[in-house]
């Protein structure tokens, strides 16, 4: 199969400066909700975002361009949000506003709205996608990343675990999350995970002609870590990129659902943000 550019084009590099240059610490992806407008947010996981913040780190966003060098954005610490509920309940989900110029190359993921791709509980059941159906992630591969611009690759796994007990994970949280088979590396972790249903599928032993594009593909959730990753915040408290393990994890994933994303950048402070921009062009 041919991955659609669309799987690696809304995808980012998160990270730190040293001596002036980048060092890619982790990924992040662009959204887009429609609400009457357009609005794009970039997600990443929020355990990325903590741990910068820990650190007095600042956070800076690499983004290619359609000509010249990539741009280096610094990310205001203040502007990003996480889940309403992430205090009681953690979700591991980050979202900051954005807008790009032309010459930035991104083709956004719509999760809300008549053109969305959003695998929600009512999509998942409606198109029967279910175990052993095939998932594709791209982000950051910190061991060849791209000097001139962001090169991200791409892992082919399987959905191993759709409903399930909540998963707890190394850094002791519980998380509501599915679970994959896919080979990673450190620097996945808020990379977008989409499942892919093929044209002609097998269901419940027979052989089903959806007659729907050749590859169809939805945003399952964003990568929250895997298994056998000793600490989660790893993406980006390396100060010396020699630290980082290079060695392939256990192989089982933990995505966070994509509903986790939609509840975030459709919380009650971020719809009023969203008013008062309308309401304040409309006054000009």
């Amino acid at each position: 199969m041919l991955v659609p550019e669309r799987i690696r084009k809304c995808v980012l590099f998160l990270g730190i400066k040293q001596d002036d240059r980048f060092r890619p610490r982790a990924t992040a992806f662009v959204v887009e909700i429609d609400d009457q407008h357009r609005w794009r947010y970039l997600v990443t996981a929020e355990h990325v975002v903590a741990r910068a913040v820990a650190l007095r780190q600042d956070l800076w966003l690499r983004v290619n361009r359609q000509a010249g060098n990539p741009a280096e954005i610094k990310i205001d610490p203040s502007s990003w949000h996480f889940h309403p509920n992430s205090a009681e309940t953690a979700t591991d989900v980050a979202v900051c506003p954005i807008s790009f110029d032309s010459n930035e190359e991104i083709d956004p993921v719509p999760i809300y709205g008549p053109r969305s791709v959003a695998a929600t509980r009512s999509v998942i059941d409606d198109v029967r996608i279910g175990v052993g159906d095939e998932v594709v992630i791209s982000g950051l591969f910190r061991s060849h990343y791209g000097q001139q611009r962001n090169i991200p690759i791409v892992r082919v796994g399987n959905l191993a675990m759709l409903d399930g007990d909540p998963v707890k994970t190394k850094n002791g949280s519980v998380v509501e999350a599915y679970l994959i088979e896919a080979r990673s590396i450190g620097g996945l972790s808020g990379s977008p995970a989409f499942v892919h249903l093929p044209a002609i599928r097998t269901i419940d032993g027979k052989t089903d002609i959806s007659g729907k594009p050749v590859y169809q593909v939805y945003l399952l959730g964003l990568m929250h870590g895997h298994f056998d990753v000793e600490d989660l915040n790893l993406d980006v408290v390396l100060d010396d990129p020699i630290d980082s393990s290079s060695g392939i994890h256990s192989g089982i994933g933990v995505v966070i659902p994509v509903e986790k994303i939609i509840e975030t950048v459709m919380q009650p402070k971020l719809i009023e943000a969203r008013a008062k921009i309308v309401q304040d062009a409309v006054e000009k």
